[in-house]
């Protein structure tokens, strides 16, 4: 009949322990979170070496920019542009890149991993609607049977 979707239900002790393991392992990866202490000293670090630059830099600026000849201020000045460009074009486009491949290597392992999941759920299922038939009762005599022929043999030996 059409808007018909068969859909596989998986028992509630299947998907329970589903769930279990899922939340252990969500336990496992959890970290406690990093201290107010140290986050105020990473900034306190950085407002630091970023001042400590500026400083640095108004230094040279005052002291040896008025003696420098014309031509050592031009190409000081391209320099400069040169390493802007290099810092503002070259450095984040390849960080740009860097990320887009980071990004698509984490969405396929996550597709991977939930294959992986998806066929663990239906193979779950299948073995439960299997056992629920005559077919698996009697499939499951069958392998105990021969279980214990195994072990009755090996133990002759």
């Amino acid at each position: 009949p059409p808007g018909y979707v068969n859909i596989r239900r998986l028992e509630p002790t299947v998907m329970e322990e589903q769930k279990a393991r899922e939340i252990a392992v969500s336990a496992e990866d959890t970290q406690p979170p990093v201290p107010n202490a140290v986050i105020a000293f990473a900034e306190f670090l950085l407002v630091f070496a970023v001042m400590f630059f500026i400083g640095t830099c108004l230094f040279f600026i005052t002291t040896l920019g008025t003696y420098l000849r014309p031509s050592v201020v031009t190409a000081v000045n391209m320099a400069t542009l040169v390493g802007i460009f290099e810092l503002f074009v070259v450095f984040e486009t390849m960080k740009c890149v860097v990320n887009a491949c980071i990004a698509l290597a984490a969405e396929k392992s996550m597709e991977k991993q939930m294959e992986v999941q998806r066929r663990q759920e239906r193979m779950a299922s299948k073995g439960q609607a299997l056992l629920k038939t005559k077919f698996g009762d009697k499939l499951l005599k069958s392998a105990a049977a021969i279980v214990r022929g195994a072990d009755s043999r090996s133990r002759r030996k």
